[in-house]
C-alpha cells in the first residue's frame, strides 16, 4: 500500500496537487515521473523512445523515507509541495527511525 500524505495535508496544499516532477537524465536511461494524486505520492518509469502509457504506482512509506534520507530531488520537491510536516508524517507511517532524523535529512 502506498504512503498517504493524509487528508489534512492534502487540504492544506490542495492548489499545488496538480504539479508533477519528471526526472530525465537525457542519456537514454528511463524517465521517472512523480505526482501527488488523491493524497498519495505516485511514480512511474518510462523506458524507450516510444511513449507507452505506463501505470502510476504509489510510493511506499519506505520508498519516501529512502528519498528523504538521501535528500534526493524528489524529497526536496515533495517538501516544497507538501510541507515538511506532511512529508514526515507520510514517511513515519512505517519508518522505524525518529522524526528528527527525517527532519535533519531535509535540512
Amino acid at each position: 500500500m502506498g504512503a498517504s500524505t493524509g487528508s489534512t495535508c492534502v487540504r492544506e496544499r490542495r492548489g499545488l496537487l496538480w504539479q508533477a516532477l519528471r526526472i530525465d537524465a537525457n542519456d537514454g536511461s528511463p524517465v521517472h515521473d512523480y505526482r501527488i494524486d488523491d493524497g498519495r505520492v505516485e511514480h512511474r518509469q518510462i523506458s524507450g523512445t516510444a511513449f507507452v502509457e505506463v501505470a502510476w504506482r504509489p510510493l511506499s512509506s519506505e520508498q519516501l523515507t529512502s528519498h528523504v534520507m538521501a535528500n534526493t530531488a524528489v524529497a526536496r520537491w515533495l517538501a516544497a509541495r507538501l510541507g515538511l510536516r506532511c512529508l514526515v508524517r507520510a514517511c513515519n507511517q512505517r519508518f522505524s527511525g525518529s522524526e528528527e532524523d527525517l527532519n535533519a535529512a531535509l535540512s
